[in-house]
Order: C-alpha cells, then sequence, then structure tokens
C-alpha cells in the first residue's frame, strides 16, 4: 500500500516538564495523508472505511528502533485522512503516551525536548497502515518524513531552555534574578553546574517548604540522624510510585547495580546483609516476597501464617494458598505438590511419574507409581536397575535388575530370570541351587545334581536327620517328608512309605441312562461315589491293595438281589478298543467295558466327573499369545495343552477365527492342544463290576447246585428202573435159558 502526504504540522508545548504543565499549547502533531492500494486505488473511494494507523519516531530515516510510538483508528475517505497525532494508544514494549507502553508514559514534548538529546539529533515519522488483510503483514511506508523545523518552531513560545553555558554570571547583575523570576521546579540540576552551589550561598533559611515542589519531591522529616515521611510513596526510576517504595530497575544484568540491593561492607564475623520481611504476629497476614512476569505468570514465596507457619512457594505473585507448589512444615518436612507432608520429603497424592533422575520425556530413569504399585523404571529395556552402595563415580554393585526381567544378585550379567551368585541362596556355575545356612551348621540345599545326573533336582537337609522337610501353603502343612523317609500328603505322621490323609469331596452321577433335567433333584435316588483321597489319570501298578471293609464302618441296608445281579450283568457288552490318544497310551487293545453302555445298565458302577477329552488332538504354533489353531472352544472353557514347560490345565480368556488366547503366559513355539474338559467325563468303579459279577455268580452256583440235586434225584430214579428192569432181564434171560434146554431136550 502506498501513502502520499499532502501536508504535516507539529504543534508542541514548552520543553520542560514545569513549563509543559502551565502551557496551553496542545503537545500535538498535525498530520493528514492520502492513501492508495497497490493499484493506485485511493482506499475508501466508494464509502469511508477505518484502519488502524501506527504513527512511530526514529532517529534514523530507515532501519533502527522507535523511540516513540502509538496507534490510532483512522476513518479514510477518498483516500484521505488527518490525525493529531499524541492522541493515540501506546504499544507494549515501545515508549508512547498510554498503555500498553511501559511507563512513565511519555508525550511527543517529552522526546523531542528531553535533555538528554544532542543538539543535533534528526527525527523521523514512520507510518503503517493496516490493509485490511488480517492474513498479511502491514509494511511501513517508505521512506520516512524528517521532522523539520515547522514542527519545532512551535517552542519559540517560551524559553523553554537554555543552552549549558550560554548564559554565564557576567551577563546576569547581582540580585536581578530573584525567587519571583523562577517559577516553581524550574532550577533543575541539570541548570545548575556540578559543585557551584556551597554552602556560602545559601542563606541559613534559605531553602525553605515553600521552594520545594511537595507533589514532586515531597517533604521528609527529621528525627535525630533518622529522615523519614510519615506517609506517602517513595519512587526510585518512577515519578509514580505505587508501593511505600516503589524501585524500577535499571538495564544491568548485574545484581549490584539493577534494583534493590543490600550490601554490608565488613568483612567479619556476624556482619550480615539481610532483607527482612516481617508480619505483626500469629494472628496477622502473611509475609512473603512476590515475583511477577507482567501479563504471563507469577510466583510467590514465604510463610503462611494461617497454615502452621508453613515456608511456601506459589505459583500465584499475590497468594501462598493459591496454586502452592512447595511446602515446608516446621518440622522440616518438604512437600512437592503436597501442603501437609507427613515424612522429611512428601509429594502430591497422586499416581503417575514422581520422580525423574534423568530424562524428561515419556521413558525416562525415574520413580513412580500406580495403584497398589511402587515402580523404579530406567528408560528402556536395555536399561538396567542396579542396587549397590558408594557413589555414582565409586559405586559397589550388590544386585541388579536387567531391562528384560532377569535379576542377579553378585552378578551384573543374569542370563536366568534369577542369578545369584557367591551367596547362600545362589545359582550359578558352582553351585547350580539354593543353598541356606542355619544354626549348629544345619543347612538345606534345592540344587541340580551335575555329570551322570545332570538336571535331577535334589532336595537336601543337612540338620541332624530328625527333622522333616514340610511344604506349608500360608500356615497350613499340605505335605511332610518325615525324617524316616515317608511322605505324609495332608497330615503329619505318615505310617507308610506313602500316607494321604484326607479325602476330596463327594462326586456325584446319574442313577439311570436318561437323567432328568441338568440337575439331581428329580432323581428317584442320588448315588455318591467318593469321596477319592487319590485319582490317578493312568494305571496304578502294584502288588495289592487291600480295601477298607469292616462291619463295624458300615450300615448294611440289604444283600443284593443275585438273580437281578445276574440279569444285569448278562447285560453289559465287553468290548475291544484302544486309546484316541496312541502316543502316550500306544494302540494296545483292551478288552472291557463302555462307561457309557454300563451306565445304561449299571448307573451305579458310573460316576461322572470333569475330566479332559481328545477332541481336538492337534500341534499349533503360539504367535504373541495366541494359539494360532481354529476350534469351536468358547470363552471360560478348560483346555488341556502339553507345552515345553509340560502339561498345563489353562482356560480360554478370547478365541477368534484362526486361533484362541488362555490364562497362562505361553512361550513362543509349538504347543500340543489335546482337547477341552468337560464336566460329564465318566469313570468306572471296576470294583462294583466285580461284586456284581460275584453275586451273580453266586446266583450261577446256586442255580447250579439245584440243577445238580434235580440232576441226582432223577439219576436215582432212573437207576431206580433201570435196576428194576435189570432185575427183570435177569429173570428173562434166566426163563430164556430154561426156555432154551427144554428145547435142546424135546421136552
Amino acid at each position: 500500500m502506498k501513502l502520499k502526504l499532502l501536508t504535516a504540522f507539529v504543534s508542541l508545548l514548552a520543553a520542560t516538564a514545569g513549563l509543559a504543565q502551565t502551557s496551553t499549547v496542545p503537545s500535538l502533531l498535525s498530520y493528514q495523508g492520502r492513501v492508495t492500494d497497490a493499484t493506485g486505488t485511493l482506499v475508501g473511494n466508494s464509502s469511508p472505511v477505518n484502519r488502524a494507523v501506527k504513527f512511530q519516531l526514529y532517529t534514523a530515516s530507515s532501519g533502527g528502533t522507535a523511540v516513540w510510538a502509538e496507534t490510532q483508528t483512522v476513518t479514510i475517505s477518498g483516500g484521505e485522512f488527518s490525525v493529531l497525532i499524541g492522541n493515540g494508544t501506546g504499544i507494549s514494549g515501545i515508549t508512547g503516551p498510554s498503555s500498553p507502553a511501559p511507563t512513565p508514559y511519555k508525550k511527543l514534548p517529552d522526546i523531542l525536548n528531553a535533555s538528554t538529546n544532542p543538539a543535533n539529533v534528526n527525527y523521523y515519522l514512520g507510518v503503517t497502515v493496516d490493509d485490511g488483510n488480517a492474513g498479511t503483514t502491514d509494511a511501513e511506508i517508505s521512506p520516512r518524513q524528517q521532522l523539520v523545523a515547522g514542527a519545532y518552531s512551535l517552542r519559540a513560545l517560551v524559553a523553554e531552555s537554555v543552552a549549558s553555558s550560554a548564559v554565564t554570571t557576567g551577563m546576569i547583575a547581582d540580585s536581578n534574578i530573584t525567587t519571583g523570576k523562577i517559577a516553581d521546579s524550574n532550577v533543575t540540576s541539570a541548570k545548575i553546574a556540578d559543585s557551584t552551589i556551597v554552602t556560602a550561598d545559601l542563606n541559613n533559611s534559605a531553602v525553605t517548604a515553600a521552594k520545594i515542589d511537595a507533589s514532586s519531591v515531597g517533604l521528609w522529616s527529621v528525627s535525630g540522624s533518622s529522615v523519614f515521611r510519615s506517609s506517602g510513596s517513595v519512587g526510585v526510576g518512577t515519578s509514580s510510585p505505587t508501593a511505600p517504595l516503589n524501585v524500577v530497575a535499571g538495564s544491568s544484568t548485574n545484581p549490584d547495580n539493577n534494583g534493590l540491593f543490600v550490601v554490608n561492607p565488613t568483612n567479619s564475623a556476624n556482619q550480615m546483609a539481610i532483607v527482612g520481611v516481617r508480619t505483626a504476629g500469629s494472628s496477622a497476614g502473611n509475609p512473603f516476597f512476590s515475583m511477577d512476569v507482567n501479563g504471563v505468570t507469577g510466583w510467590s514465596m514465604g510463610i503462611d501464617n494461617a497454615d502452621s507457619q508453613k515456608f511456601k512457594i506459589s505459583n500465584s505473585w499475590s497468594s501462598l494458598t493459591s496454586a502452592t507448589k512447595l511446602t515446608v512444615t516446621m518440622g522440616g518436612n518438604v512437600g512437592i505438590g503436597q501442603t501437609a507432608p507427613g515424612h522429611p520429603l512428601s509429594f502430591a497424592d497422586s499416581f503417575g511419574n514422581k520422580i525423574s533422575l534423568n530424562g524428561q520425556s515419556t521413558s525416562h530413569y525415574g520413580i513412580g507409581m500406580q495403584s497398589n504399585l511402587l515402580q523404579f523404571y530406567s528408560d528402556s529395556a536395555g536399561s538396567d536397575v542396579a542396587f549397590g552402595y558408594g557413589s555414582s563415580a565409586n559405586f559397589t554393585e550388590r544386585m541388579r535388575v536387567k531391562g528384560n526381567g532377569n535379576v542377579g544378585i553378585g552378578t551384573n550379567s543374569p542370563g536366568e530370570k534369577l542369578t545369584i551368585n557367591n551367596g547362600w541362596l545362589r545359582f550359578d556355575s558352582n553351585a547350580t541351587g539354593i543353598v541356606a545356612n542355619m544354626a549348629n551348621n544345619d543347612y538345606w540345599k534345592i540344587y541340580s545334581q551335575g555329570g551322570d545326573n545332570a538336571g535331577e533336582l535334589i532336595i537336601q537337609s543337612g540338620d541332624d536327620g530328625n527333622e522333616p522337610i514340610i511344604f506349608k501353603q500360608q500356615n497350613s502343612e499340605r505335605m511332610r517328608i518325615a525324617s524316616n523317609g515317608y511322605v505324609g500328603i495332608g497330615g503329619n505322621s505318615p505310617r507308610a512309605p506313602l500316607e494321604i490323609f484326607g479325602q476330596g469331596g463327594d462326586i456325584e452321577h446319574r442313577n439311570d441312562a436318561q437323567g432328568v433335567g441338568n440337575g439331581w433333584s428329580d432323581q428317584p435316588w442320588n448315588l455318591r461315589t467318593g469321596p477319592f483321597s487319590f485319582i490317578a489319570q493312568n494305571g496304578v501298578l502294584c502288588e495289592y491293595i487291600y480295601l477298607n471293609s469292616d462291619e463295624r464302618i458300615k450300615v448294611i441296608e440289604n444283600f443284593s438281589d443275585a438273580e437281578k445281579d445276574l440279569e444285569t450283568l448278562l447285560k453289559i457288552q465287553i468290548t475291544d478298543y484302544h486309546y484316541k490318544d496312541s502316543a502316550t497310551k500306544g494302540r494296545t487293545k483292551n478288552k472291557k467295558v463302555i462307561a457309557q453302555q454300563v451306565e445304561k445298565v449299571f448307573p451305579q458302577a458310573v460316576s461322572q466327573l470333569e475330566g479332559p477329552i481328545p477332541d481336538i488332538f492337534a500341534t499349533a504354533a503360539i504367535t504373541n499369545g495366541w494359539v494360532q489353531l481354529a476350534t469351536n472352544l468358547t470363552v471360560g472353557e478348560k483346555v488341556k495343552l502339553s507345552t515345553k514347560q509340560g502339561e498345563i490345565q489353562a482356560v480360554v480368556t478370547a478365541v477368534r477365527a484362526d486361533g484362541f488366547q488362555v490364562d497362562t503366559d505361553l512361550e513362543s513355539g509349538n504347543v500340543f492342544v489335546y482337547g477341552r474338559f468337560v464336566k460329564d467325563f465318566r469313570v468306572v468303579d471296576y470294583d462294583a463290576i466285580s461284586m456284581l459279577n460275584v453275586s451273580a455268580t453266586q446266583q450261577l452256583n446256586r442255580d447250579l447246585d439245584t440243577v445238580v440235586a434235580e440232576s441226582n434225584d432223577e439219576f436215582s430214579k432212573l437207576r431206580s428202573e433201570l435196576d428194576a428192569k435189570s432185575q427183570t432181564i435177569k429173570q428173562l434171560e434166566s426163563r430164556l435159558e430154561k426156555l432154551e434146554a427144554r428145547l435142546s431136550n424135546g421136552n
């Protein structure tokens, strides 16, 4: 945008501050201009527009820093505007007539007539007009316009200043300049040469209160060697003090010549330099220091009188209790984000990062916490956490937690989840196990055997031979190996190499083939098999088994109906089969019964419990915790798996089309999925079938005895009949012989 100047002239007051207060000449600069856009079209050609215009004074025709500036909203019509420079609003950071310019505010005469200006200084006016487009940065119109005599001529209204040394004592007759000839406050230090007024030049009591402007200098009272003011404010570097003592800092960055500086020049003990802040007592307010970055933020630090006189640092320039960041109690406890620290160092009662020892990003070395968890962490999986003594530069390590989770005690490179070196509890190449010393040279060990027996796990007690090895869950004993080697499970006094105390829960099953509903209550009767003290999924090898059968532990209800038992036994089918799990059970042919068939004819010999079935029976890969195998498993089902860690039972926690997850951590590799667990897994009581066979055999024996008895009776009858017939035959034979003899004789 281009700017064309029509005319420009200045109206200014007298140069000195005293005269400026009484002068009636406006301290303004009249300015007119014509504005066109980049195409030469007059701004506001069709209708007047309001634009922001910035006016700045420089001491250079180009570049440099403005010594004074203001902005005005100007009405431009047909490209033309007219303003009075000096009526505008200040600009932040640049000397100007009003806020937001820094204090003290200054008008045009304050700049042009400043006593510090050299006689040959030139001023240039820079003008910047807003082009109405918020998306662009407005450029200052070039060239700047130099202020010339037309503006300075207004200073001729009165002689506002006299050039240094221009008026000498030889030009003024003695006693010609009286008090009446000098306006109040017009004789300043700049008008008097240093050290030219001595005591002899002033009559006693000649400088009275009337000669001093109380509004600009003020009156001080004297009390002994002290000088004081009973009211008002004192400004250092400012003519408008807002506090009892208002100091405006200088431009220096050195503390000894910038603002308020307290020095004790005596270099000896007990010679202090103290800045004191005090309130009247425990019922008064808070003594504190306030610091503020204007328009940005503030801080304060001091004593919170209402909160047990705690020292606090707050992110508020006017309050210790608002946004408190640090608290120190009278007892020395320090709270960071905690206003009631109960320990030497306390933090805010919140979860998250608490201490950063190195690094401020998301990953770093530090201490933190989450719910029910205290955390010590490094910045990455490649960094470790070590414990020891000494100092960082001279550190003796005792324990290390690797970034991969391995823990080493006495070693900084643990290769396992826990590696303990050269101690009573250790895992390393020299002592592959755990060793614990006790009193009187007693000890116990858990270790892996070497040599030909490598891989064996040994638990060894080195006591006097009279102490057992006990396994406990919390405070309850679960298993014991007695000093004689006997093992007791669930009891503490085994009477045999293995004794199992106690029993499992009852196992209920249906008593008919169909069942009623999903429960047991609708059955004509419920049969309970168990409880069991010992369950084996595979065979049990032994010479013989004794079963408890003492009459005194039983309630005899009746004797079995042998005829019905024989009928039942004849209905049981003996089946040839082999197991689906041929990998572990082989393909050997078995000749036994099938539980489901027995259940139909002899249900009391069949029980239902939870057990695995090989309904999946496949190998799958494990990727990111997922078993990569499509199945019809559902969440919540239990499944039997064979892994590198051994055989496990796990619950399905997630299912997708190509696999499933379980509640057990699985290492990457392959897993064999045996199958799911079912609640109605059948088991057969072969003892019940044997007793059924005994009863049926007894019946057969009785039936045979009856048949034999009946056969013997029939045989006796037949024998009697045969004997009788034999006698008859003998009689007939005798008669025949006699007849044959008679015939031979011809009788």
